[in-house]
């Protein structure tokens, strides 16, 4: 379709250029054996012209046509990734419900402490003052 526009296009073009140095008197063909040669050639101009802008129309059309074949499918892509954000959702949803306070879950790395759990930092025990430093090392760095 593109192609055609294009051909219509230069064939338009043409037209006008030839339509214009006959009208200037620049070219003259026909004039003296055919006296409705103008006539004749501005039908013929009002012809092709007619075709540019058909070809024109269907062109926009099927660009408009593409255009909005591509919008429902990003519409399709947009309600699918929609509705797999809710599935996952609700997964996530459920699977926090389904895990009781107090026990871990079974794929979990990270551990799960409760108000009763007492973290120990290293170096310190229960025994050990922390107002006291910890030893220094002698070696020299």
């Amino acid at each position: 379709m593109e192609a055609i526009k294009k051909f219509v296009n230069v064939v338009v073009l043409l037209y006008l250029v030839a339509a214009t140095l006959i009208y200037l008197d620049v070219l003259k063909v026909g004039q003296d054996t055919n006296p409705n040669f103008n006539t004749t050639f501005y039908i013929i101009g009002g012809v092709v012209l007619l075709l540019e802008l058909l070809v024109e129309n269907l062109y926009i059309a099927t660009l408009k046509r593409e255009h909005t074949h591509k919008d429902r499918k990003v519409n399709e892509l947009k309600a699918l990734l929609y509705d797999q954000k809710q599935e996952m959702q609700q997964y996530k949803s459920s699977a926090a419900s389904t895990v009781s306070p107090g026990t871990t879950p079974l794929n979990s790395t990270v551990p799960y402490y409760d108000r009763n759990t007492i973290i120990v930092k290293p170096g310190f025990s229960s025994g050990q003052d922390s107002n006291q430093s910890a030893p220094r090392n002698s070696d020299s760095i």
